[in-house]
C-alpha cells in the first residue's frame, strides 16, 4: 500500500485512524479547478480511506485518547446508572456494549453504519476476541482497555473502587467458568492484528497540487473494520509517541499528563468538581473501614476542640493548662486550638 497524505476526511472508507501532532483535517475543496487534482486522488486511490478518526497525540492537552474516551464514558455512565446490567451473571451485558460502541463512535462523527459495515453485517458480538477457545466479553475487554490505560498512568493514581469490583468480578468469573483469564496484553495483540498498518504524513493547508512540497509531519496511521480494534491502536500510537497521559475512572476522561495544560503524574481525576467529589468520598469511606480506630480519635479530637473553646473563652469554667491535663492533651496544642477558632470566628463577622 502507498504512503497515505492525510488532506481530507471526505469519501474514504473503511475508517482511518491518525494519531500524531498537531494534526489537522482539511476539507477537499469542491471548485471545478480542485476537481483536476489528480496527483491527490493517486494518493487516495489504492487505500480508498475516508473517514478520519483524529488523535491529536502530544499536542492534545483536553483529550488525548479519544476513542477510549468515548469508549469509557459511556461505561462508566452505565455503571453508575444500572451497574447489575453490566454484571457478568448478565447474558445479555454485551448486547448493551453493542450500543455503548456505535454510540461512542457516532460521537466523534464517524458514520458507524458504513465506516464498519462488515461489523453492521455480521454483528460485534461475532467479532469477539477468543482466548484459550473462550470468546472474551466486549464489556470485559473494554474494562480491560481502561485498565490497562490506567496501569500506565505515572505514579498509579487511585483508582475507581466502583471499577475495580466489576473488573474483578469479571476477572473471577472468567477463571470459574472457563478455567482461564483473559489478559489486556492477550486482546490487544490480538485486536492489533486486525489493523492494516500504514506510513503518514500531514500537509497542512492543502489547497494545490504544488501544497505536496510543503515540509510534511510524520503521523501513525491505521485502517481497521473493527470499532475495538481502533481503541487498541490508539493506546498503541500514544505509547509509540511515549506521550504521557493518564484517565479517570469515576468518568472515563483521559487527560495530559505533560505540558502547560497537563494534570501532572499524581493526580487520580480528570479534575472536574463531580470526579473530585466522588473520589473524596471514596477516600473517606476507605479511611473510616481501614481504620475505625483513627476515625473515632479524630472524631474525639474534633469534639474537645469544640469543648474547649466553649469552657475555657465563653464559659470560663476552666484554664487552658486545667483542660489539657484533664483530657490527656498538652498545653500548646490546646492553646493552638483556641487561637485558630478565634481566627475563624474573626473572619465570619
Amino acid at each position: 500500500m502507498k504512503k497515505f497524505y492525510l488532506y481530507t476526511n471526505e469519501n474514504v472508507t473503511p475508517t482511518l485512524l491518525a494519531f500524531g501532532q498537531d494534526i489537522e483535517i482539511f476539507q477537499h475543496a469542491k471548485s471545478a479547478k480542485d476537481e483536476q487534482l489528480s496527483e491527490p486522488k493517486t494518493l487516495l486511490k489504492d487505500g480508498y480511506f475516508t473517514q478520519t478518526i483524529l488523535s491529536k497525540g502530544k499536542s492534545e492537552q483536553t483529550n488525548p485518547l479519544p476513542i477510549v474516551t468515548a469508549l469509557s464514558k459511556r461505561l462508566l455512565e452505565k455503571l453508575r446508572s444500572d451497574p447489575s446490567v453490566l454484571s457478568p451473571e448478565n447474558h445479555e451485558a454485551d448486547q448493551v456494549m453493542v450500543t455503548i460502541v456505535k454510540d461512542a463512535f457516532k460521537s466523534l462523527g464517524v458514520d458507524y453504519a458504513t465506516a464498519f459495515i462488515g461489523i453492521e453485517h455480521y454483528g460485534l458480538l461475532d467479532g469477539r476476541v477468543t482466548i484459550n477457545k473462550v470468546k472474551v466479553s466486549l464489556i470485559y475487554e473494554l474494562l480491560c482497555l481502561i485498565q490497562y490505560v490506567w496501569e500506565r498512568t505515572p505514579a498509579t493514581p487511585t483508582i475507581n473502587f466502583e471499577f475495580q469490583a466489576l473488573k474483578q468480578q469479571y476477572d473471577w468469573f472468567y477463571e470459574r467458568e472457563f478455567g482461564s483469564l483473559a489478559l489486556a496484553d492477550e486482546i490487544r495483540s490480538k485486536r492489533i492484528k486486525q489493523v492494516t498498518l500504514i506510513d503518514g504524513d500531514v500537509i497542512k493547508e492543502f489547497k494545490s497540487p504544488k501544497d505536496l512540497t510543503k515540509p510534511k509531519s510524520a503521523i501513525q496511521t491505521g485502517a481497521s473494520t473493527n470499532p475495538l480494534s481502533f481503541a487498541w491502536l490508539e493506546v498503541r500510537f500514544s505509547e509509540v509517541l511515549s506521550a504521557k497521559f493518564g484517565i479517570c475512572t469515576f468518568c472515563g476522561q483521559t487527560y495530559a499528563l505533560e505540558g502547560l495544560k497537563g494534570r501532572g503524574g499524581k493526580k487520580s481525576t480528570c479534575g472536574e468538581a463531580m470526579c473530585q467529589k466522588i473520589l473524596r468520598k471514596q477516600n473517606d469511606k476507605w479511611n473510616r473501614e481501614s481504620n475505625p480506630e483513627k476515625i473515632r480519635k479524630n472524631e474525639r479530637i474534633r469534639k474537645h476542640k469544640s469543648i474547649a473553646y466553649k469552657e475555657i473563652i465563653i464559659e470560663k469554667k476552666t484554664t487552658v493548662q486545667e483542660f489539657a491535663e484533664k483530657w490527656g492533651y498538652k498545653t500548646e496544642l490546646v492553646e493552638q486550638w483556641i487561637a485558630k477558632r478565634k481566627r475563624k470566628n474573626m473572619r465570619l463577622r
